[in-house]
């Protein structure tokens, strides 16, 4: 029988707990994250955020005896590796090489992981002397802190996994009828593309604008600071969504997203992208994704395709903590 496992999902603006069964999303909670508590992605203070989150649980009725927690890309070294068939066990030996001239530092400081990207026939064919992986290196330092900060809130850490990952987890339980996804991240400090043909992440462009600049014109033009203009973003405050400030910091953020789109489209001329999928506090200003649908020449469907549950634009990250087999 599967166990209750909360998946933890820290942002710079908002954390996501979602209390999975297996892969079943049972109950989930969304917390404003405390000014200066994330500084380069990174806990501030452990006993700070694990308090937080022990409270929250226990007042959203969410507890659990293990924890799994979504990481930043911007916190791991990713690479996709093509290497000789080989075991498990030579895998380990040989991938923390792959990652040398990206490391300064010693490799012994790092945990290494990787996921499979050739099919199991794949694999079977004696043909084929290649294998695809998703390589992944992690500083121990950092998991040390998240397993220190699990067991503060009464949780032990069973798994570390990077969000490319979870949306990679994502697509392959939905099971989907498409070859490629492009999963827009609407987050605040930034909107990421997210490209993957099946579900296999294949590459991720980081635009430099996000919710941000949408709360700073808010701010600066309802006289208020820049905290309470994203409690009225997020809450509509007085129709403030469709002011036309706003409006012209929508159609600046499209813009750059079609330029991301067009050359990704231009560099991979094989590609078969006629999808996109919004994510993130974003993905719930309507304004917004409809400037953005608008620009994009791809269909645009609701994260609700890739997890079943209320607010599934908030909570999809989260959610791919864990795989099929709710591991």
């Amino acid at each position: 029988m599967a166990k209750n496992i909360l998946g933890i999902d820290i942002g710079h603006s908002q954390i996501k707990l979602a209390l999975m069964n297996g892969t079943t999303v049972k109950k989930t909670a969304c917390i404003r994250t405390p000014e200066n508590l994330i500084k380069n992605g990174k806990v501030v203070s452990l006993d700070v955020m694990a308090e937080l989150i022990k409270n929250t649980c226990k007042e959203e009725g969410l507890m659990a005896p293990m924890a799994a927690m979504s990481i930043s890309d911007n916190l791991v070294f990713e690479k996709q590796v093509t290497l000789p068939k080989m075991s498990a066990e030579q895998l380990m030996i040989n991938i923390p090489y792959e990652f040398k001239v990206y490391i300064n530092d010693e490799l012994k400081n790092y945990n290494f992981d990787y996921a499979m990207y050739s099919t199991v026939e794949e694999l079977e064919d004696e043909k084929n002397t290649s294998m695809d992986l998703f390589a992944v290196a992690i500083q121990k330092s950092l998991v040390e802190d998240y397993r220190i900060m699990c067991r503060k809130a009464g949780m032990k850490l069973v798994s570390v996994v990077p969000e490319v990952a979870c949306f990679s987890n994502l697509i392959r339980k939905a099971n989907l009828p498409y070859k490629e996804y492009c999963i827009l991240d609407m987050g605040q400090q930034s909107f990421r593309l997210m490209m993957y043909q099946n579900d296999c992440h294949k590459i991720t462009r980081e635009l430099e604008v996000g919710l941000r600049d949408i709360e700073q014109v808010i701010a600066d033009n309802m006289n208020v600071d820049v905290h309470l203009a994203h409690t009225f973003l997020v809450n509509n405050h007085e129709g403030c969504q469709d002011r036309e400030y706003c409006k012209d910091v929508y159609n600046s953020i499209a813009v750059e997203l079609q330029r991301a789109v067009k050359f990704y489209m231009f560099s991979n001329r094989e590609s078969e992208l006629n999808d996109i999928w919004f994510v993130g506090y974003g993905a719930n200003c309507k304004t917004l994704v409809d400037t953005i649908k608008e620009n994009l020449d791809l269909v645009a469907h609701d994260a609700s395709e890739l997890l079943d549950t209320e607010n599934a634009f908030v909570y999809a990250q989260v959610a791919g903590v864990l795989n099929e087999e709710g591991k």
